[in-house]
């Protein structure tokens, strides 16, 4: 039988892949990266052609082992290149994980 990797046990389904994990006796700190395909452009449903930067946002879970569990998400921000693009960066969203504007994961929701 095969090892099973953490993103499968954490986060199935999901497109990310876990670079770290820290565990102490008050909480439980995964860091990872999305690593999916270039989400669609929310104006113009077109896919996101070049990534411009990348952003980290800090996402509380459900508890894991018995602490609290903080996730570091590491998410592209696409650049639009034509100046015709009202919207000319949009970050990707891990639905399955986050919701926009939330800093609490849809677990807790």
């Amino acid at each position: 039988m095969g090892a099973v990797a953490i993103e499968d046990v954490l986060f199935p389904r999901i497109d990310v892949r876990v670079t770290a994990m820290h565990v102490t006796e008050e909480r439980a700190a995964v860091e990872a990266s999305s690593c999916g395909r270039p989400p669609a452009c929310p104006d113009c449903g077109c896919p996101g052609p070049r990534v411009h930067s990348r952003n980290v946002r800090r996402v509380t879970e459900r508890p894991v082992l018995g602490r609290p569990l903080v996730i570091s998400l590491k998410v592209r921000r696409f650049f639009r290149e034509r100046a015709s693009y009202r919207r000319r960066t949009f970050a990707e969203q891990v639905l399955d994980l986050g919701e926009r504007y939330r800093c609490h994961g849809v677990g807790l929701r």
